[in-house]
């Protein structure tokens, strides 16, 4: 390879931390970057929380600033008809990126926390009455180190994809230190362990609503409820019981 020729980045077969996040519906000013964005999911692990996600977007941003990353529009679509998109560097095939999502949307391919993108795909049978997330981040650094050069991101509205890149393109602030991305991730205030099955709860709705509810089932990262009215949702992770 010729010294002035660039190394071509190339993706890898890791796919590990992939943090789930949905659009903020009201733009609040006093949120600045990423963070007026997107909301980002409680996820469970510890490996979220060790700065992984701020550590992540940094890399993004560097990226970005180098004009690395492009969006693509995925060649498959959801199951309602509808097309996704792909944020991604620009060394990566596009068809192989999408190849690589269904792979871990669908089990192939193990990661710490479910995507919960099968919701999306038509050749998967979803049990959440109501989309869990809507964009997805795949975290390049772990909070200790850079473990991946996967720069892939994805939702299914590519006007958010266009926000966030045009965020992270922007240049460093001059004269001073970049300040670090304000990014706020949640953090569950009850966890598995402090419920039992009956024990009545309040949940938030995805609506904001907030509604009593009997626990009938206790997971790992979620419980299923019967409301008042005796119908049953699954699958509300514990960020949304209010404590």
């Amino acid at each position: 390879m010729d010294e002035q020729t660039p190394h071509k980045v190339e993706m890898t077969n890791r796919w590990y931390l992939i943090q789930r996040a949905s659009e903020r519906e009201r733009d609040d000013p006093k949120r600045t970057g990423v963070d007026r964005i997107l909301s980002f999911d409680y996820m469970g692990s510890a490996e979220f929380e060790f700065g992984s996600v701020s550590s992540s977007f940094k890399l993004y941003r560097e990226q970005a600033r180098a004009g690395n990353l492009v969006i693509s529009r995925a060649g498959s679509k959801t199951k309602h008809n509808k097309p996704w998109f792909i944020l991604h560097h620009r060394d990566f095939d596009p068809f192989e990126v999408e190849k690589q999502i269904v792979d871990v949307s669908t089990g192939k391919s193990a990661t710490k926390e479910s995507t919960y993108f099968d919701y999306w795909l038509p050749q998967c049978n979803s049990w959440w009455s109501s989309p869990p997330a809507s964009v997805w981040v795949v975290l390049p650094h772990d909070g200790h180190r850079q473990v991946t050069n996967n720069f892939v991101i994805w939702g299914v509205l590519r006007s958010t994809l266009d926000l966030l890149l045009t965020e992270m393109s922007k240049e460093k602030p001059t004269g001073k230190e970049e300040p670090a991305p304000a990014l706020t991730v949640p953090t569950a205030s009850v966890q598995a362990e402090d419920l039992r099955v009956f024990d009545t709860v309040t949940i938030k709705l995805r609506t904001g609503e907030q509604t009593p509810a009997t626990v009938v089932g206790i997971h790992e990262r979620c419980i299923d409820v019967k409301l008042p009215d005796g119908s049953r949702l699954k699958g509300i992770p514990y960020i949304n019981i209010i404590a």
